[in-house]
């Protein structure tokens, strides 16, 4: 059996060129079928002339199996050839700087996301060096560079990647200031409850990074040792990969809670202990009504 190389993720080239080994040199060759084998499945089928040349194209490295079929004079016969399947990948080099300052950002983590269909995950990351570079490995496809240096945030960031390992490989230049995040002696209140909650589809499938927006409705007064005053504000936090999310909240304060691009709002007072959105989701009603203004029939004017 003889052993074929492709780059799996472009379109590469295998060619029937052994008809010798099984076949009658002399005889004429004829309809010439092949297929690509991986674990006995059949995935992809092959069709050529006598010497077939096609390109196929692949979506991961692994070990198939061409079964070629041809006539020749004897009749019809089976030839199988090996073809290994290397996933090619892009050498990727960023370079996170502040090109007005001419100053590269060492230390800065690189995170690589990635769409896959419900949001976005994470399939590679790295740190930068003293340069302000990080070079990642990279397969084709359309991504995220997303950034993150703890005290510190970016003027710019959540860049979007394409790589095609097509293109020629120049450095991806991310320019953004880095600004410092000061510390502060701020205490938060230590009696806060918390809110917890899971969102899934109508397959049972988790839905993954939606923003969920708690808003506070109204002042109030709240001690803790101190006094403050909760005032009108909103905080949004995102689910994580299994659909579920978690906050903090001051107990009593009126709040507002919205799942993104759903019709799920409601409004209740944050109870004394740790409680379930999925509580406020039985018998409360929606928020908004739908009403029918009854306006004056228009006067006739003679």
């Amino acid at each position: 059996m003889a052993v074929k190389y492709i780059i799996a993720r472009k379109p590469g080239t295998v060619l029937f060129t052994e008809p010798g080994l099984w076949l009658s040199v002399t005889a004429e060759i004829t309809d010439v079928l092949g297929a690509l084998v991986l674990g006995g499945i059949v995935c992809t089928e092959l069709v050529g002339g006598i010497g077939w040349v096609g390109e196929v194209y692949l979506q991961s490295t692994d070990t198939y199996i061409i079964r070629w079929t041809a006539t020749d004079s004897g009749g019809a016969k089976t030839y199988t050839d090996s073809l290994q399947a290397i996933l090619t990948t892009h050498a990727t080099t960023i370079r996170v700087w502040d090109e007005t300052l001419n100053v590269r950002h060492a230390g800065v983590r690189v995170m690589i996301l990635e769409d896959v269909g419900v949001g976005y995950e994470l399939v590679a990351e790295t740190t930068t060096d003293s340069e302000g570079e990080c070079t990642l490995a990279l397969t084709d496809g359309d991504f995220i560079i997303a950034l993150q240096k703890s005290g510190y945030c970016f003027s710019s960031n959540c860049q979007p990647l394409p790589v095609n390992t097509a293109d020629e490989e120049l450095p991806v230049m991310l320019d953004t200031l880095l600004v410092a995040v000061p510390a502060t002696g701020y205490v938060a209140p230590k009696s806060l409850v918390t809110m917890t909650g899971s969102l899934v589809n109508g397959q049972g499938l988790p839905i993954r990074f939606r923003k969920v927006l708690i808003t506070v409705l109204g002042p109030a007064g709240y001690t803790s040792g101190e006094s403050f005053v909760v005032g009108e504000d909103r905080h949004i936090v995102e689910t994580d990969s299994n659909g579920a999310f978690s906050v903090s909240l001051i107990a009593g304060i009126p709040v507002e809670v919205a799942v993104a691009n759903t019709r799920i709002i409601r409004r209740f007072t944050v109870p004394a202990v740790d409680f379930d959105f999925m509580d406020y989701l039985g018998d409360v009603d929606d928020v908004f009504d739908v009403q029918q203004v009854e306006y004056p029939n228009a006067r006739r004017i003679s």
